[in-house]
């Protein structure tokens, strides 16, 4: 779950509602969030967390290894541009994500292998 309001960090729990693990601090480098918003998972297991406010999704594997992030419209002000996350059952590679901006007002399509935008609505 993302502890994006108080602590600027994400927070595993388990099946069970158990504590695993935390990782994170407010901040703009890799591992760190300004509003972690809204996170989702690959069929590989890694983690996608919308980092608002940084306008950046960053990407982990499950324990909280940082891997990579992206970043998309940096002069974004207010609210940030990456809200939210999901990939379609449609999609069944996973190779494209999307990604809704809340300020902006619309919806990217995006390359998951690199980031890329390839369409915007």
């Amino acid at each position: 779950m993302s502890d994006g309001y108080g602590n600027s960090r994400v927070v595993h729990f388990n099946a069970r509602g158990e504590f695993v693990a935390a990782w994170g601090e407010r901040g703009v480098e890799p591992g760190q969030f300004h509003t972690p918003h809204m996170i989702t998972r690959d069929a590989d297991g890694r983690l996608y967390v919308s980092d608002r406010e940084n306008d950046r999704i960053q990407i982990f594997k499950k324990d909280g290894t940082y891997i990579q992030q992206f970043v998309f419209d940096a002069e974004t002000q207010g609210s940030g541009s990456t809200w939210g996350i999901a990939f379609s059952p449609l999609d069944a590679n996973q190779d494209y994500f999307v990604m809704t901006d809340g300020t902006n007002n619309y919806v990217e399509v995006v390359r998951r292998k690199d980031g890329q935008v390839v369409g915007t609505f």
